[in-house]
């Protein structure tokens, strides 16, 4: 079924208000989800946590990110001066920067990006790429901490999240 719901970015003026509620969706089948997924359109799947077994990552703060990752590269995104890297320790003790968007409904801070699923595919953080490789170690603890969402295939997803 859905229900109405909010929705909107982290750090957002727009979650104030301006933006439209993201669909939010709770009991779905894979087949629902593989239809929600084709029309390409946001939404949320509100009870994904709750019903997901194997999920240990559900209750990790930004500071266990920090300890668990501290040296994983972070991009702090279209801020004043173009985008600024750092780890994940420096990342956590860093305020919000402003994001400088001249839109006022558009986001007041920065958004902080780890590029984890990069660490896959090779290549250097030097060579433009979000992360490095050396970085694979944490995709394999994130992999087998996040699990399979409930309404995705393990068998078809498992080791590809």
């Amino acid at each position: 079924g859905s229900e109405a719901g909010g929705g909107g970015g982290g750090g957002s003026k727009a979650r104030e208000g301006g933006m439209a509620p993201l669909p939010r969706h709770a009991a779905l089948d894979g087949a629902t989800f593989a239809a929600l997924v084709r029309r390409g359109a946001p939404f949320v799947v509100s009870d994904a946590l709750e019903r997901s077994a194997g999920f240990a990552m559900r209750n990790w703060t930004c500071d266990e990110f920090a300890v668990r990752f501290p040296d994983a590269a972070v991009t702090l995104h279209y801020v004043a001066g173009g985008d600024k890297r750092s780890t994940m320790a420096e990342s956590a003790v860093l305020g919000d920067e402003p994001s400088g968007c001249p839109d006022p409904d558009g986001p007041a801070h920065g958004p902080r990006y780890w590029g984890i699923k990069e660490a896959a595919f090779g290549g250097g953080y030097d060579e433009g790429r979000a992360v490095s490789e050396a970085e694979t170690p944490y995709l394999e603890a994130v992999k087998e901490a996040a699990g399979v969402p409930y309404f995705m295939d393990p068998a078809a997803n498992g080791g590809g999240l």
